[in-house]
């Protein structure tokens, strides 16, 4: 088994598919490293001459309208609770899907939700796991859960896939 990791700083990570693909993340790293390590990290930007001044998950390196470098902050980790924003429910994916999601133990329908998370001004798309697409309506209560491989000497696959999310327990608190 080659090594996931092939540089960390930037990150670069290898995903393995039917031809293998080196991916880059530059500034963006530390989105992916957090959330192998079960952290969600945000940017906001930080220039007070910027009048948007907002705080994006996914981030951004730079901001889009000053183009000042971002700050990064630490916005949730295991359980951190959301909103669904709107949904889609995918049966019929594009090439690699389906290889993606076995690679994490999912399955088709997938179950495609945009979550506003408290201290973000954007939305973050990610899967939705454990709930029948019946069942998912806009409004819905969310808790971010990270991948984590049962195989010995796997870990994070350094993609958008460590986080997902599953219907939140309404008897429990989750952190915000």
């Amino acid at each position: 088994m080659k090594k996931i990791v092939v540089t960390d700083n930037p990150l670069r990570v290898r995903i393995p598919r039917t031809a293998e693909h080196i991916h880059n993340y530059g500034k963006i790293s530390r989105y992916f490293q957090g959330l192998a390590k079960h952290q969600i990290f945000a940017t906001s930007c930080v220039n007070p001459k910027c009048h948007r001044r907002k705080t994006y998950l996914p981030p951004r390196a730079d901001c889009p309208e000053c183009w000042e470098p971002m700050e990064w902050k630490l916005i949730g980790t295991d359980k951190a609770r959301g909103k669904i924003a709107t949904f889609s429910v995918v049966n019929y994916p594009g090439a690699g899907y389906e290889e993606d999601l076995a690679r994490v133990g999912s399955k088709l329908p997938s179950i495609i939700v945009y979550v506003e998370f408290q201290g973000a001004d954007t939305k973050i798309m990610s899967r939705l796991e454990g709930c029948e697409p019946k069942d998912v309506f806009i409004g819905m209560e969310v808790e971010a859960r990270f991948w984590q491989n049962t195989v010995p000497r796997r870990g994070a696959t350094y993609t958008c896939l460590d986080l997902y999310f599953v219907q939140a327990d309404k008897n429990h608190g989750g952190e915000q």
